[in-house]
């Protein structure tokens, strides 16, 4: 049973990653707009490297459960992947999007805060049944 759990979260936790990814290149993607400096460059808004390192921990929450899936020993990237996942819960605040709530970045900091949540709450689950499973 505690081998089909974890099976079952790691394939959650690659669901989720893929979830995180669509969500910031496909159905609620980041502002593209570029603002300009006072040197006259044109830069990429905050929530274009928001999105980049959204992509960036999303990819890292599907090796991570693909790694779960191929090993079947306790797992130092579940704890990567919920330290990672917490994070993202903190992108707004830590790297910033738009401040403009009609801007599109609002939606997509919403889906990258929801599928974080899920993903530590799925990988604590995944955690502590494993060391359960240790003790006995």
């Amino acid at each position: 049973m505690k081998k089909d759990l974890s099976k079952i979260i790691s394939f959650v936790l690659i669901a989720l990653g893929l979830i995180s990814i669509g969500s910031v290149f496909i159905w609620a993607p980041v502002c593209g707009d570029l603002i300009p400096l006072a040197s006259g460059k044109m830069v990429p808004m905050k929530c274009h490297y928001t999105g980049q390192a959204a992509l960036l921990l999303s990819i890292l929450l599907i090796v991570s459960a693909v790694e779960s899936l191929v090993k079947k020993s306790l797992r130092p990237w579940t704890v990567m992947a919920i330290g990672a996942m917490l994070f993202s819960l903190s992108f707004d605040s830590v790297i910033g999007i738009c401040m403009k709530e009609s801007m599109s970045c609002h939606s997509t900091a919403l889906w990258i805060k929801v599928v974080g949540a899920l993903s530590v709450l799925c990988g604590l689950v995944d955690l502590f049944s494993k060391t359960k499973q240790v003790k006995n």
